[in-house]
């Protein structure tokens, strides 16, 4: 069943393969076009989010604390000046879509997690008063999907695994990060049906 199909049976468990950080296995057609899809719609949206006043992302980064990448990035060894001025610049539109693109293919994450995962990365920004910064978006991004596999009961992304797939954070780290995360969502991650089917209409606007 695609996604599309869902809007009308929304599943409450979708099986899941578990994570394999070498192979990667191909999806549907149908699966891969919806994903796809999603994945476009979806970075549009994070980079609307994302300020870009100089102000705003210095206050927000004092706010955000362990989220940032900022000082991460800056004392990485292994990356060179290049790779580093990019990856703490204002993402583009095409760069954003690159980085979950290889995401969802390294973790084969099927289009239900990611629409539940922004649906709870939404609650967690309204509650905190946090905003997506050049060097936050990513982590947040990343903590979110972990928790909707939790929360649906999909095969686990460890903190060793994310570790793997996204290295300028230790395992520990992730799960500090992921503990504050739910603190600010006060644990309540229950996502109904009809706000799981109001969210797939909006991302699966071609129109919207």
């Amino acid at each position: 069943m695609c996604l599309r199909e869902a809007l009308h049976a929304v599943p409450q468990d979708c099986d899941c393969e578990s994570w394999k950080p070498v192979k990667i296995t191909k999806c549907q057609d149908h699966c891969c076009r919806e994903t796809n899809f999603l994945v476009e719609n979806i970075a549009d949206l994070i980079h609307s989010s994302i300020r870009t006043n100089s102000t705003t992302i210095k206050t927000g980064r004092k706010a955000l604390g362990q989220f940032s990448e900022h000082d991460r990035i800056l004392s990485d060894n292994s990356l060179s000046g290049a790779e580093k001025a990019e990856l703490l610049c204002v993402p583009t539109r095409r760069g954003i879509r690159k980085f979950l693109s290889h995401f969802v293919k390294i973790c084969e994450l099927k289009p239900e997690i990611l629409v539940s995962a922004m649906i709870i990365l939404n609650k967690f920004l309204r509650q905190s008063s946090i905003i997506l910064l050049p060097d936050t978006w990513r982590i947040l991004f990343i903590l979110a999907v972990r928790i909707t596999k939790k929360v649906e009961g999909h095969s686990l992304l460890s903190s060793f695994d994310l570790s793997y797939v996204y290295p300028l954070f230790r395992p520990r780290e992730f799960i500090k990060m992921e503990c504050r995360f739910l603190k600010t969502v006060k644990y309540q991650l229950h996502i109904s049906q009809e706000h799981f089917r109001s969210h797939c209409l909006f991302l699966l606007n071609e129109d919207r």
